[in-house]
């Protein structure tokens, strides 16, 4: 009975691990994320954008993965800075025109 069972799970063995959970990205898809990888984000081209942020990092080749996932970072972090309605602050020096007590010691 146990050598019946030994044999089923070696045979269901190498099965179980052929069937994968990750979808692969279409070859289209790479293509897109090694184009953004190498060129500048001043130059991107601002209609694939979109498409980009919707690839799925885990569907990418593991040396792609983590450069992509820093360029998606950056993107996503320009466009909350360009969708912001803040404007920065501005410091005044005193009217002495002393230099700001926080940086006052021995180093300006």
């Amino acid at each position: 009975m146990k050598a019946l069972l030994v044999a089923v799970l070696l045979l269901l063995a190498p099965a179980a691990r052929a069937v994968s959970t990750e979808p692969a990205a279409s070859a289209d898809d790479v293509k897109l994320v090694e184009l953004f990888l190498k060129i500048p984000t001043a130059q991107l081209p601002p209609e694939a954008v979109p498409h980009f942020l919707q690839i799925d990092p885990d569907s990418l080749p593991k040396k792609l993965r983590q450069r992509y996932e820093a360029k998606r970072l950056e993107l996503y972090t320009l466009k909350q800075i360009a969708d912001g309605k803040k404007k920065g602050s501005i410091r005044t020096p005193d009217k002495d025109c002393a230099a700001p007590k926080e940086t006052q010691g021995q180093e300006l």
